[in-house]
């Protein structure tokens, strides 16, 4: 049986899933996103500005047709991809470097690139291990369906064991598959990606970095490790937002340099707006209200799932025309949020409604989960929290929790009233979950998802699992498709 080649798009290949593919006669032949010892890699740095790693030097004698709606997506997504200074690492939390006057011939030079790297390896499909929703990752998918090939998107799900997936960026996609049933129904979430290190006492955060501050210099100057040590520095004056710092750095780098001075501003910017924001105050929160939890943006889960919503002030205004009288919506920010998605025009939105106020960024979420009469969110999961508290959620975009009791996605047609009557039901909700964890595949497909593990778990098995949920996908799309035939 001839081995299926397989292109890959992911930032970190497992060895044990490359091997466990291997046994499921699967070739990886190349993999993008990412840096791999095993197979042909290319990151994000060489696929951006076409370095001489890539194999061919040809080029592409016609443009290729992308169409206005994709153009819109691959903006919003590419907008925020540069790179560290001095290194090759993706910075995804800050202004990119292209802008809408030369989006065009970036998307013809992207898009150019994937179709040399798609002709040179002859994959027979192409796999993301997560939501395209970095420009050139949404033209992955685009050149695939170009050139007939099937494209699947694997993605995780907060339960551990479990991801979903779809085919040809369709989110319905359904090939009547069924893995194993989770002993487990509803869930608490482990939002460990939650925890934030800058709210460690000063002196334990001084004492936790202490090895590295003094060797960094050393590090710089004479180990080989420059790279590293001021990637590291870079996105801990991120975390903190050392905006002269920051400043300093993207003025070293030649592809940063032009936007430095428009990132400090920014920054600087965005304190300042803050403080522009209304706020609500004790009185307010005896009203009913919907509690609107902001997302982190950009992210896969606002860039890729939220669709129109992706800009949440349109899922605020949205909710807002179908409130009803006297309610309010009380909107807490995203405690990751930077000054990307967050400029004074998009205070200056929810200034304009007097029912739309924000709560103190320090509140409580358990809390306002409990006090209001719905919680609303793009995909967040707070939905999902809310779900287990007996509360009724809205969202926006495509939520992993939807089609769950009491999870309803947004229409204008709605009546908010009636469904914050509506009592959640323990027993339903486990075995709802149940049944869309049974139709999700068995494995670990995204390596971030590593956060759901303890360390007694068998990561070679686990791979095993996951290489075999993903070959039983591919091979069963490939038989529908030869039946359809």
């Amino acid at each position: 049986m001839a081995n299926k080649r397989v292109l890959i798009w992911i930032y970190e290949l497992d060895r044990n899933l490359l091997k466990s593919l291997r046994e499921e006669n699967i070739e990886v032949v190349a993999l993008l996103g990412g840096v791999s010892e095993d197979v042909p890699s290319f990151s994000i740095y060489d696929l951006f500005y076409r370095t001489a790693k890539l194999p061919f030097d040809q080029h592409a004698a016609n443009p290729i047709e992308l169409s206005d709606a994709f153009m819109y997506r691959y903006l919003d997504c590419v907008s925020r991809v540069s790179f560290m200074p001095l290194t090759e690492e993706c910075n995804y939390v800050d202004i990119g470097i292209i802008g809408a006057d030369n989006v065009a011939d970036w998307a013809q030079f992207h898009a150019q690139t994937l179709l040399h790297l798609f002709q040179h390896y002859a994959p027979d499909e192409i796999w993301l291990l997560q939501k395209p929703h970095l420009g050139i990752d949404n033209l992955a998918v685009e050149i695939g369906r170009q050139l007939g090939l099937p494209v699947f998107t694997f993605f995780y799900s907060m339960m551990p064991g479990k991801f979903f997936y779809e085919r040809n960026g369709d989110s319905s996609t359904s090939l009547d598959l069924e893995f194993t049933t989770p002993e487990i129904g509803a869930f608490r979430s482990n939002l460990f990606f939650m925890k934030r290190y800058d709210k460690m006492p000063a002196l334990e955060r001084l004492a936790d970095r202490s090895g590295f501050y003094m060797t960094a210099p050393f590090k710089v100057l004479f180990n080989g490790q420059r790279k590293q040590t001021i990637n590291r520095i870079y996105l801990a004056a991120q975390r903190r937002q050392w905006a002269p710092l920051l400043f300093l750095m993207d003025c070293l780098c030649k592809s940063t340099r032009e936007h430095a001075f428009k990132r400090f501003v920014r920054r600087i910017r965005s304190r300042a707006s803050l403080k522009k924001r209304v706020m609500c105050n004790q009185d307010d929160l005896q009203k009913p209200f919907v509690y609107f939890a902001l997302q982190l943006q950009p992210e896969e889960s606002t860039s890729a799932l939220g669709g129109f919503f992706s800009n949440q002030v349109n899922a605020i205004e949205a909710i807002r025309e179908i409130l009803p009288d006297g309610w309010w919506i009380c909107i807490k920010e995203n405690p990751y949020q930077r000054y990307m998605y967050r400029d004074w025009p998009f205070y200056m939105r929810t200034r304009q409604w007097p029912d739309v106020k924000f709560i103190d960024d320090s509140a409580n979420s358990q809390d306002l989960i409990k006090k209001s009469r719905i919680v609303a969110s793009i995909t967040g999961t707070v939905g999902y929290e809310a779900l287990l508290m007996d509360k009724p959620c809205v969202h926006f975009g495509e939520a992993w929790y939807g089609g769950l009791p009491n999870a309803f996605r947004f229409k204008n047609t709605l009546d908010l009233e009636e469904i914050s009557c509506l009592k959640g039901d323990a027993q339903e909700l486990n075995e709802a979950m149940k049944a869309k964890m049974r139709l999700a595949g068995d494995g670990l497909v995204y390596p971030w998802a590593y956060g759901y593990y303890d360390q007694k778990v068998d990561w070679p098995e686990l791979m095993r699992t996951t290489a075999k949920s993903l070959a039983r996908i591919s091979n069963s799309a490939t038989s529908s498709e030869h039946c359809n035939e």
